[in-house]
């Protein structure tokens, strides 16, 4: 396939490497010129001797037909070859063997002719088929009515040096990029907790007491990136097409993944249940989704090359021209050109016959061309009956060694170029190749293309592609125009040995790209909370991802330990926004004994496991509410029992101005139910007085100290005392009051 970045001029041609095989080449003429036959051009310059007078009032003046072709002469096109195999040959390149000139399938095109904007004081219309031919040489016809100063000044500038008709071909082929990556990750969070403690005290002799406690906390963020690795491409127009499709592609991945908004809880909810006295609700949501695109330049894309330039002037212009009264009946003629739009070496034609008939009023003509090329370009002219310039048509398609054929119906139209598509040549042309397959994932697609031609017997095929084997081409002779789809699905064979059927698909194109049905790759990382190596010894987790709408399901084990905490799981998906993660494992503790791990089915990408879970006691200390303009330094006391289980720990944790971030107490628990510690604060003022705050029992997993009020202490240094904790451990703490 045509690498877009092997490109070199060499004998004024624009020539283009392979990206596979280095012997191929690609060779491109930079303009297109008027076409000849022999030593004569096809071109003919009518001009009115008596303006037409019309109904809009504008006057005609002249007429131009001429084909233009965008091709190379054969002694050029020897230079050019030569020039390579020299080049190829050469000591410098380490190359060898003989050039091959490789035939480029244009898929889509058109031609326009610079005539087409010049203002209708100069140029009346411009007729063209709009596409040029998409084999061969590539000719366009086109037929051009001047006005009267347009007759003139046209004549003149066809005349000597220079030239003055400019045409631009638009020629749509595949072609492969340079190297290059494209990345993009995604990733949206939501989170909610909600917390409410309502206290209610009823009283005989006084009025009843209330209080009612909310924290509630939300973040919502979500965001995306794409990173583009260019390599050697610097082609702004390149890289902006594809910049385009990067972006589009993630948002439309971003508008299936993302994750719906967190409802906050009801005012319902909030309110207190009949009969209690004493209610606290803590409710905590969160929501995680991300996901990885990759791009490279295993994909094809249609590249445009774009042939344009201006058309030498026609030598001997008065060779070509010629006058004509418009009371003539000369004038009132019809001239179509007719053409076949396919490749004849390519498919299994061998020619084709049209037969087109005029017949109104009294002028009745009838011509059968016989068309054997896609350069081949018949002229069907007849006089024509006042203003009426409609005709008829069918055509017989002449297979190579086969005595049938297929002839069409007969049609009617006023179409003044006549095109047979290669649609309407009652052949199937599908050429399935090669897009984007990893080989390294996927060793082989196994392909089956059906075509139901409803009147025409259908047909079924089966082929395979791979390492190897790129392409496949189907030609199958149907005896119809080509007017529905053609059916095909894949069957993808894994690099370890699995397979993965896709649904039918649809099919129009000519060109078939077979692509990998794994549009993403999905990242699940495994992280271990716990004392890997002294309470845990191994780890023992199954994976298993389950996409049921595609059936399509991948497996994997692991073993997680001290020199392995940890594990990413990488592996490709069809989609990016179904599909669950599920596991199940063992925990295997270093004195024998093992613990089951439940199969969970993951709630985001990130799945922790260990009996460090369940069995930590995590309180990070705040410095958020000290206001350190007076004080110095804060000492929070940490103090945790579990008697039963001879379990005392306890902590000093020292806040000072430049402490930003909170400090983490962690305990390790033999009873997960007994969580409740002890804290109290002492602050150390700036003015050398020392203040301490209240003993406090908590729950909570975040201690925030705040400055007690201000009392009077007779004693700057403060007085010995001591508090004992619930599980009965006593500690010695020293208090001042001022």
């Amino acid at each position: 396939m045509l690498r877009i970045d092997k490109v070199q001029i060499i004998e004024g041609v624009t020539v283009y490497g392979d990206d596979e095989n280095p012997n191929l080449f690609y060779v491109l003429p930079n303009t297109p010129r008027f076409r000849k036959v022999g030593d004569d051009y096809t071109f003919k310059f009518v001009k009115y001797r008596t303006p037409i007078k019309r109904e809009n009032g504008k006057l005609g003046g002249a007429f131009a037909f001429f084909d233009v072709e965008f091709t190379i002469p054969d002694e050029q096109l020897e230079a050019v070859k030569e020039t390579l195999r020299q080049k190829l040959n050469s000591s410098e390149s380490g190359g060898s063997g003989d050039v091959e000139i490789g035939q480029l399938t244009f898929t889509d095109g058109k031609a326009s002719i610079n005539l087409e904007n010049v203002s209708k004081e100069i140029v009346e219309t411009v007729w063209n088929p709009g596409s040029p031919a998409l084999y061969g040489n590539y000719i366009t016809p086109f037929t051009v009515e001047f006005t009267p100063d347009g007759a003139a000044l046209f004549q003149h500038a066809l005349q000597g040096e220079g030239g003055s008709v400019q045409v631009a071909y638009d020629l749509y082929t595949w072609a492969k990029l340079p190297p290059i990556k494209v990345k993009g990750r995604f990733n949206a969070e939501k989170f909610y907790s909600f917390y409410q403690q309502i206290d209610l005290n009823w009283s005989s002799w006084s009025k009843d007491a209330y209080r009612e406690k909310i924290i509630e906390k939300a973040r919502d963020s979500d965001s995306y990136e794409i990173e583009f690795e260019w390599g050697a491409t610097t082609d702004p127009e390149i890289q902006k097409d594809i910049r385009e499709w990067a972006h589009k592609t993630m948002e439309d991945a971003i508008a299936r993944k993302m994750v719906n908004a967190i409802e906050p809880v009801s005012e319902k909810g909030r309110k207190k249940p009949w009969g209690k006295k004493h209610v606290t609700r803590d409710f905590v949501n969160q929501k995680i989704s991300s996901f990885t695109l990759e791009f490279d330049e295993r994909l094809p894309f249609k590249w445009n090359p774009a042939p344009r330039g201006t058309l030498p002037n026609i030598e001997d212009f008065m060779k070509y021209y010629s006058e004509v009264d418009t009371d003539d009946p000369f004038f009132k003629q019809l001239h179509v050109p007719i053409s076949v739009n396919a490749d004849f070496e390519d498919l299994p034609i061998h020619s084709v016959e049209v037969h087109v008939d005029y017949n109104q009023g009294d002028v009745h003509t009838i011509e059968q061309p016989l068309l054997k090329g896609p350069d081949d370009v018949a002229w069907f002219k007849t006089y024509t009956d006042g203003e009426n310039f409609n005709y008829k048509y069918w055509y017989q398609i002449n297979y190579r060694g086969m005595s049938q054929f297929f002839k069409s119906e007969e049609f009617e139209t006023d179409d003044r170029n006549l095109v047979i598509n290669v649609d309407d040549t009652g052949v199937l042309v599908v050429d399935a190749k090669v897009g984007d397959l990893d080989f390294g994932e996927i060793s082989q697609a196994i392909v089956t293309l059906r075509y139901d031609g409803g009147a025409a017997d259908g047909f079924e095929e089966c082929f395979s592609l791979d390492r190897m084997t790129k392409e496949h081409k189907i030609r199958k002779v149907i005896l119809q125009p080509r007017n529905n789809p053609y059916m095909y699905k894949v069957k993808y064979v894994m690099a370890n040995g699995r397979k993965f059927e896709g649904d039918w698909q649809k099919g129009d194109s000519r060109t078939l790209y077979i692509n990998s049905p794994f549009s993403y790759k999905k990242e699940v990382s495994v992280r271990t909370i716990g004392e890997l190596g002294t309470d845990v010894r191994n780890i023992f987790l199954n994976l298993v991802y389950e996409d049921p709408d595609n059936k399509y399901t991948q497996k994997e084990s692991l073993i997680l330990n001290r020199e392995k905490p940890y594990f990413t799981w990488v592996f490709p998906v069809v989609s990016s926004s179904q599909g669950d993660v599920t596991y199940a494992g063992t925990i295997q503790f270093a004195d024998g004994t093992v613990e089951e791990i439940e199969m969970t089915c993951a709630d985001s990408d990130t799945i922790v496991v260990g009996p460090a879970i369940r069995n930590i006691l995590s309180v990070e200390v705040h410095p958020d509410l000290v206001d350190f303009d007076e004080v110095k330094l804060v000492k929070v006391a940490l103090l945790y029992g579990d008697e039963k289980n001879g379990i005392k720990e306890k902590k000093d944790v020292i806040l000072r101005p430049e402490s930003k971030k909170p400090e983490a107490w962690t305990v390790k628990l033999k009873d997960r139910n007994l969580v409740e510690y002890r804290w109290q604060a002492t602050f150390f003022m700036k003015d050398g007085t020392v203040k301490m705050g209240e003993p406090m029992t908590s729950e909570e997993p975040s201690v925030v100290p705040k400055l007690p009020g201000s009392r009077n202490s007779g004693d700057k240094h403060g007085n010995e005392d001591e508090f004992e904790d619930e599980t009965g451990f006593r500690e010695d703490q020293t208090r001042f009051e001022d």
